[in-house]
């Protein structure tokens, strides 16, 4: 009876008719629901003992695990001291833009001591995903994996895409200074900048000695880097997410230089292999690892980059059958490592995967019904840093605007911090860089909430719309386009040294206007953010702009 229900409230709400869309039809599923407690506590990621965001008592938070055209409930519980909202970065949110998760955009915050229920259905994602934090900087410590499953069948035999095990690697940044302290430093009069990074974590977990360090009775994640075990000649699906604060984070295992890149921002790809990893925030890659070294314990490491950062990014790579890493787990690394030049890595090389099905792959528009130039700067507000977008600082809203939309206020006409797109559009946006008030051209991963998009083109300096076309022409006629959900800005520039606000690189993405909702586009460096570098999409049908049909 209840199945009968669920189908029958499903058919009316119209997230049957989701369900069903892609290749045929797809079994309804009932609703995985999970309960998140949010609450501080002690813990001691790198041997420093410090009050962390805990959920559901760890760090990081639970793994969630869906498969494709699933619903997904999530219940939020906030016993934080303050509030908060849950973002489930990567997820589309089909028609569910009230579970984005974004405060004051679409939700009030969860006040402390209060409850969210979040609901989506998946559909035909799938891949590696994150759900964390859109808070403030709590994102550095509320965070946690989200899997959907992808259906097996659609591997071929034999397939370069076929593994025995999995692990999932999150790698991030830790400070012993509060993060609410780092907030109000770079939101305060002066300015004071995020300040350098303590350690590199994977899965939480770093070791250190520390002058001060308040040793209490206190275990939680203390007792070293984490170890992984793994079988001898057995393939693994190593899942690695960054959710780096302000730096791109790399992943490397010594003496296992044949990483195989199957999987990018939720998408498979064509196989490459490297040797190493680069993530930018919010970014993650899906490797395949044949454990065919000797048996014996290997380090697993993440470096900052450009750097230079802690050395002890680490974790253990642990053979079956070999001695158990104790010494290891509690190795000091006092250097910092070396400072590197950025480069784009093989980013140019990973293009969805030609040979499997991906219901969420469109090819490229060859056209563009709208392009949005966004240019940021760095500008200085009252003694305070901030960016502006397009010369326009953001502003936030009150009460959220998905609740002023459908109270019928109209958002026709806000840009630039509002732009209005029409159901059935194409869409390009180019995001320009721009020197800082210190004459640097920093990198910038800008994430678009809702969507998954093509990257087209790129080029130094400036966005002058004639060069750029063939540029982004020829790009298009390849058919090898990254197709992700977060892209970095480089620094791209033939004139080093040149004054605040000068342009230094752009970079041009392509999308389908196919998600009404409203969803704010953002730098994922989350201080950026903070400070003002982010924008909103508005879409929607001609018939509904109030956004009445979709919850």
């Amino acid at each position: 009876m209840y199945l009968v229900l669920l189908l029958l409230n499903m058919i009316t709400s119209g997230t049957f008719n989701n369900a069903v869309k892609g290749i045929g039809f797809h079994q309804v599923s009932l609703a995985h629901t999970y309960k998140l407690v949010f609450e501080h506590g002690p813990i001691a990621p790198d041997n420093y003992f410090q009050q962390g965001i805990l959920i559901n008592g760890q760090f990081p938070g639970p793994i969630i695990r869906v498969k494709p055209y699933e619903i997904l409930t999530v219940n939020v519980v906030n016993k934080l001291n303050h509030q908060m909202a849950l973002h489930f970065h990567g997820i589309h949110q089909v028609g569910t833009v009230s579970s984005d998760g974004v405060p004051m955009v679409t939700q009030y915050s969860i006040p402390s001591n209060g409850t969210y229920r979040y609901s989506m259905e998946v559909g035909g994602q799938s891949g590696t995903f994150i759900y964390h934090s859109h808070n403030d900087l709590d994102q550095n410590w509320a965070m946690g994996a989200l899997i959907i499953e992808e259906n097996p069948t659609i591997f071929p035999k034999n397939s370069k895409y076929l593994y025995d095990y999995e692990e999932t690697f999150i790698l991030s940044q830790c400070w012993h200074v509060p993060v609410d302290v780092i907030t109000a430093g770079i939101l305060g009069t002066p300015f004071e900048d995020v300040p350098e990074t303590d350690s590199i974590l994977i899965n939480g977990r770093s070791y250190g000695n520390w002058d001060e360090n308040d040793d209490g009775d206190i275990s939680l994640n203390s007792d070293g880097y984490q170890v992984i075990t793994v079988k001898h000649n057995a393939i693994y699906r190593f899942r690695v997410i960054a959710l780096g604060l302000d730096s791109m984070l790399t992943f490397s295992i010594a003496n296992h230089s044949h990483l195989s890149v199957i999987e990018m921002d939720g998408i498979l790809v064509e196989p490459v292999d490297t040797d190493h990893l680069e993530l930018n925030s919010a970014q993650r890659y899906s490797v395949l690892v044949k454990m065919n070294q000797p048996i014996g314990n290997y380090w697993i490491q993440s470096e900052m980059i450009p750097g230079p950062g802690p050395g002890n990014g680490r974790a253990i790579l642990h053979y079956l059958g070999a001695p158990y890493p104790g010494m290891m787990r509690t190795q000091i690394f006092e250097n910092k490592t070396l400072e590197v030049e950025l480069t784009e890595w093989i980013q140019d090389k990973l293009y969805p995967s030609p040979t499997i099905h991906q219901s969420t792959w469109y090819a490229v528009p060859s056209s563009v019904d709208k392009e949005i130039v966004i240019t940021s700067h760095q500008v200085n507000v009252n003694g305070s840093t901030k960016f502006d977008i397009n010369g326009a600082m953001f502003v936030d809203y009150d009460p959220p605007m998905l609740h002023q939309i459908r109270h019928g206020v109209n958002f026709s006409n806000k840009e630039p911090q509002v732009y209005e797109l029409i159901l059935g559009e194409t869409v390009q946006i180019v995001f320009v860089n721009t020197f800082s008030d210190d004459g640097e051209c920093e990198q910038h991963p800008w994430h678009i909430h809702g969507h998954t998009f093509h990257v087209v083109g790129e080029g130094p300096d400036g966005y002058d719309p004639v060069v750029a076309k063939p540029i982004i022409e020829a790009n298009i006629a390849k058919n090898k386009n990254q197709f992700r959900d977060v892209v970095t800005l480089f620094p791209n520039t033939t004139s080093w040294g040149n004054t605040t606000g000068t342009s230094c690189g752009w970079i041009a993405v392509r999308f389908e206007v196919n998600n009404p909702g409203v969803w704010i586009v953002h730098c994922h460096l989350t201080a950026h953010m903070l400070m003002g570098k982010m924008f909103i999409l508005y879409e929607h049908t001609e018939q509904d702009p109030r956004l009445g049909q979709i919850s």
